[in-house]
């Protein structure tokens, strides 16, 4: 509403000495010409536009639509701009045909232009937000008249904490949430990914061991790996995104312009490869890289990421049927996931003896079963507890429901660790807290 008063006083100022609401001669500074102006009295002269491919993006042209009959009983007709010519009166949702926006990550701008209402907005959980605040802004019912130039500009990035002086590389576990596992609470990926790639500007981690990377999330991380080259100068790479031809779980994502991959491999574990547990969406390894530095040759490094089961074998043998889940202590698959991601990464330490590695993964398991049960994999220490020993942690999440760890073998030194939740990360993002870590070594 303030933002409604603000125009309205804006007009009745270009009115001058003829007063608010008369109709001036243009050449003497009076009423801009209605193509200059997004108006509520023109509204049945627009066309609302979004790009081709983009289903969600057509949803949500069609609630503006919706919400402009309701409120002023004018129908505007949705439309695919390759479908339809361009038009002198049209909303624009998005990058299109009309003009290629680059709408920039988690933020957005609504302005007026040669009486297009043109709406740049870096993805859909962005759009979403402008055409909320447009319609409960402008679009309420109420008579408006938007001048030429921009309207509106909101940025939802949020301030990280600042890498650490001194450190060789950041390290992050993601667990980015299967489309398979989304349920009501949680959007697809195509939404959810911009609001990852907002993550990856915020907190500019050098490696992620992302989890539950399915099919869907490998399509639209490809496009705002893109985007934030393009626009931001920052470039990742996906590495180890399928596995014998299918789209890998657990795949590893790496900022290419300060690190390389060399060595890698994947191993999947056993369990999974039987016919009862063999999902393609829900394939389970231990994959891993080793990083070199583009400017320091000495600092090299190897991440490994992995996923464990979170249900029992049940009386049937498939984990994926419904049923009561086993006491973890007896949890046939955790204790196969255990048991082999252990002799894994021992036989990697074995092969690697002087480099520093890691271990990133959704484990599907609380703290304690580590720090107290023996489970770590041997010469590997939990990252978050020597953090929290030598005072360089920053957050702790409880941990009851601390799924996501990283662990650490060799020489290194830790400069700060910490996860994060935000409102518009965790709440809508994921069921898992992202955790971090700044490495030297």
């Amino acid at each position: 509403m303030k933002r409604l008063l603000l125009v309205l006083l804006t007009i009745c100022m270009l009115g001058l000495a003829a007063g608010c609401g008369q109709t001036n001669d243009p050449t003497d500074g009076g009423e801009i010409s209605a193509p200059d102006q997004f108006r509520s009295d023109e509204l049945e002269k627009y066309t609302i536009v979004y790009g081709e491919n983009n289903p969600q993006y057509a949803a949500l042209a069609n609630q503006l639509a919706d919400h402009i009959l309701e409120k002023y009983d004018r129908f505007l007709s949705v439309a695919c701009d390759t479908d339809a010519p361009a038009a002198a009166y049209e909303i624009i949702l998005g990058d299109t045909n009309r003009c290629e926006q680059q709408g920039r990550i988690m933020e957005y701008a609504v302005t007026v232009e040669e009486g297009r209402l043109l709406i740049s907005a870096g993805g859909g959980f962005s759009l979403e937000q402008a055409l909320n605040d447009l319609c409960v802004n402008v679009l309420n019912g109420q008579s408006f008249a938007l001048e030429k130039g921009v309207y509106n500009q909101v940025s939802f990035l949020i301030k990280s904490q600042p890498v650490s002086e001194g450190t060789t590389a950041r390290v992050m576990s993601a667990n980015v949430l299967a489309d398979a596992f989304a349920d009501s609470a949680y959007k697809d990926a195509s939404y959810r990914a911009e609001i990852f790639a907002g993550t990856l500007l915020s907190y500019t981690p050098d490696v992620v061991g992302l989890q539950e990377t399915d099919e869907n999330w490998n399509t639209v991380l490809d496009a705002y790996i893109e985007k934030m080259e393009t626009i931001y100068g920052i470039s990742y790479a996906r590495h180890l995104a399928a596995y014998e031809e299918q789209v890998n779980y657990t795949s590893l994502l790496y900022r290419s312009d300060k690190f390389q991959a060399q060595d890698s491999g994947v191993n999947v574990f056993n369990w999974w490869k039987d016919e009862a547990f063999h999902h393609n969406y829900h394939m389970r390894n231990i994959g891993w890289a080793q990083f070199s530095s583009v400017t320091d040759p000495d600092a090299v490094f190897i991440v490994a990421n992995t996923h464990w089961s979170y249900r029992t074998e049940h009386d049937d043998g498939n984990t994926f049927l419904a049923g009561a889940d086993k006491p973890i202590a007896t949890n046939e698959l955790r204790q196969q996931c255990k048991d082999e991601t252990n002799a894994f990464m021992t036989s990697l330490r074995n092969k690697y003896p002087e480099m520093p590695i890691f271990l990133t993964g959704d484990f599907n398991t609380s703290l304690p079963f580590f720090t107290e049960s023996g489970w770590t994999p041997a010469e590997f220490q939990v990252i978050s507890e020597e953090a929290k020993e030598n005072g360089k942690s920053i957050s702790l999440v409880p941990e009851s429901g601390h799924f996501d760890h990283i662990f650490g073998a060799g020489s290194y030194i830790i400069n700060l660790y910490g996860f994060f939740y935000g409102p518009n990360y965790h709440d809508l993002m994921t069921d898992h807290p992202f955790v971090y870590v700044d490495l030297t070594f």
